[in-house]
């Protein structure tokens, strides 16, 4: 028989594993070095590649609802035999709720005091929940998967780690006095004039910087933004630890 759970989990591994080589061979978000020798002035800007920024969304939606599906998966493989109408199949998924006062209401909805007491006890032990005591990436399992998860977990570029030290050992004309500043999609953050042409007169040349820019989603369960590969992984896990858990429960 095939473990339709186990699978899932598997399935959202993969996929975060091809989410990160994204990261690599692709950069949705990068920083470039432009001189413009029309104007006789170099700049530096933030630059977004808006597909892989969509299928970067694209991946993370589908990854969470792998996760939640396996969650589900687990419990009605728990559950369903205790389920003799099609009434109570319905109602069998893993339980949330947004609220602590809320949450043995919906834990005895799902039906698992029917599997017996220490089943229930397990997952109102796991804390599946949105308030202060939760279990709060088990919870953001079921909150990030909304029907609207392209804008949900659309990733966004983290430019503020991003070092003065690093660009000026690429780019040794770069302004001397700048102390600090905020980067990242304003514009051009820095521009500055050069004496003498640094190509062909009249042309415009840009060059990616090597520069680290972490790419995060927003959440704001998170303290706001979230590096993504490694909070999807700790959702994984989060997955994976629950099913576990879940399973001993029944031995």
């Amino acid at each position: 028989m095939v473990d339709s759970a186990l699978a899932k989990l598997q399935w959202a591994s993969k996929r975060i594993n091809e989410l990160n080589d994204v990261l690599v061979e692709e950069r949705p978000f990068t920083y470039i070095l432009e001189t413009n020798n029309q104007t006789g002035q170099r700049s530096t800007f933030a630059k977004r590649n808006e597909t892989e920024i969509a299928n970067c969304a694209l991946a993370c939606g589908e990854i969470i609802q792998g996760l939640r599906s396996a969650l589900d998966h687990a419990y009605w493989e728990i559950v369903s035999p205790c389920a003799t109408t099609s009434g109570a199949q319905r109602a069998i998924q893993f339980p949330f709720s947004e609220t602590a006062s809320r949450l043995a209401k919906a834990i005895e909805n799902r039906l698992a005091h029917r599997v017996s007491q220490r089943f229930y006890d397990t997952i109102f032990a796991l804390s599946p929940h949105g308030e202060a005591g939760g279990n709060k990436l088990l919870y953001l399992i079921d909150k990030l998967n909304v029907p609207d998860k392209h804008r949900t977990l659309t990733p966004i570029g983290d430019y503020k780690t991003l070092s003065f030290e690093v660009i000026k050992s690429q780019v040794p004309d770069f302004p001397p006095s700048i102390i600090s500043a905020t980067f990242g999609m304003n514009g051009r953050d820095v521009v500055w004039g050069f004496a003498n042409p640094l190509g062909d007169v009249g042309s415009i040349v840009q060059e990616e910087l090597d520069v680290p820019i972490q790419v995060v989603l927003p959440i704001p369960e998170l303290d706001g933004v979230a590096p993504m590969v490694p909070t999807l992984n700790k959702l994984l896990r989060t997955a994976n630890d629950t099913i576990n858990v879940m399973r001993a429960a029944t031995l």
